[in-house]
């Protein structure tokens, strides 16, 4: 069974976006964009083990792309099959692609299968609720209390701050306050996060402007319909 120093941080990504209000049983995944956090938790792990570079705002892969015992085998292998060795695609859209993926969902799986979540359609229930507490722990030392923090831990805040999944440090503490120093910590942790940040900023643009875009035209077919109707 796993153990929390085995934990991939993509893995505590998805740990911890359960959602905080949950008592250990019928929980789901609160953040929209879990995806994308994911995917940087996995960018930042390929460039820790120098299997991809950033330059320019650019990834460059350098040989295959593999992260051996984290169970993201298969969709590695399909993100390398659609990037080809000689492309270097901007950041952003290689955590977009990346997102599309769902590896979100590869990663819940792995939690179920190593007995550290269980499924109940389509929610779990924590069967080790300390693994979770452990790294609440950590994460509230870190940024809360301003401990001296080790690269992944300070990786995972500012992965949770990017995506809006910072609630875990709980009602009584400022959350401007947490938020700036998750987004210090961002900043020291290098590209990856700080690439995580803006392209969650320009999903919700996108979605924004989609949803203008569905407003003008809903609004559109509603004034037709009344000229149509009081003609």
């Amino acid at each position: 069974m796993a153990r929390d120093s085995q934990l991939g941080l993509h893995e505590k990504v998805v740990l911890l976006a359960l959602d905080p209000s949950f008592d250990g049983g019928n929980a789901k995944f609160r953040s929209q964009w879990l995806g994308i956090g994911v995917a940087g938790a996995i960018l930042y792990m390929l460039l820790r083990r120098g299997r991809l570079t950033i330059e320019a705002n650019r990834v460059t892969m350098r040989g295959n792309l593999r992260l051996e015992g984290f169970g993201l085998d298969q969709l590695l292998r399909d993100l390398e099959a659609k990037t080809g060795p000689f492309r270097r695609p901007r950041i952003s859209a290689w955590l977009r692609r990346t997102a599309k993926s769902k590896p979100e969902r590869v990663v819940s799986e792995r939690l179920v299968n190593n007995g550290i979540l269980k499924r109940k359609r389509r929610r779990f229930s924590l069967v080790r609720p300390e693994m979770r507490v452990e790294l609440l722990k950590s994460l509230r030392d870190t940024v809360a209390e301003g401990k001296v923090a080790d690269e992944e831990t300070a990786a995972l805040a500012a992965l949770l701050e990017a995506i809006e999944q910072h609630v875990w440090l709980g009602p009584e503490y400022d959350p401007r306050k947490m938020k700036a120093q998750a987004q210090v910590l961002g900043r020291e942790a290098g590209p990856a996060l700080l690439a995580v940040r803006t392209a969650v900023a320009e999903q919700k643009l996108r979605k924004s402007v989609q949803n203008v875009i569905g407003l003008v035209a809903a609004t559109g077919v509603a004034t037709l319909l009344a000229r149509g109707c009081f003609d």
